[in-house]
């Protein structure tokens, strides 16, 4: 392999199995990130999963910022009243479309519409792991308390 740098040519015999298969890819010239990230996943699948977790990371740190304006936070009685699961997907999948993709995948691999239970799995685990992470998200679990209530719940479910 040569690389051309301003100050001259360098050359290096490529010998590992791995960086002989990065060096194929770069070398075919068309999809080169999918290829790169093919052999990674293969080589090292944690490196990947620790950099996902990375941008998750990114994406929860921003939308559970206080006073973020999430629908989650809102706890006014307009907000609760008019809460759907189409709003809180728009939100996810404009403030954190990653999270939202590694929760819809656990339930189901197949991408569903907002009206589908599974979806509505995916949004309820979101909302209680956001809510573990800043304990003012806390929309969801109210109007899950109201319906519980509502429905004569009496018995309180102890830790």
């Amino acid at each position: 392999m040569i690389d051309y740098f301003e100050s001259g040519a360098k050359t290096k015999w490529i010998t590992d199995d791995h960086q002989k298969k990065y060096c194929k890819v770069l070398f075919r010239d068309r999809d080169v990130e999918e290829g790169l990230l093919k052999i990674i996943i293969s080589w090292n699948p944690n490196s990947v999963v620790t950099a996902a977790a990375n941008v998750i990371n990114s994406e929860c740190e921003n939308i559970c910022k206080r006073n973020s304006g999430s629908i989650l936070m809102d706890k006014t009685h307009d907000n609760i009243m008019q809460f759907t699961w189409d709003k809180l997907h728009g939100e996810l999948q404009l403030r954190a479309p990653n999270l939202l993709k590694v929760f819809s995948t656990a339930v189901s691999p197949i991408p569903k519409s907002v009206s589908d239970s599974k979806l509505h799995h995916a949004l309820l685990a979101t909302a209680i792991c956001l809510q573990g992470r800043f304990r003012e998200m806390t929309t969801l679990q109210y109007l899950m308390g109201f319906v519980m209530l509502h429905g004569n719940c009496t018995q309180r479910v102890r830790p």
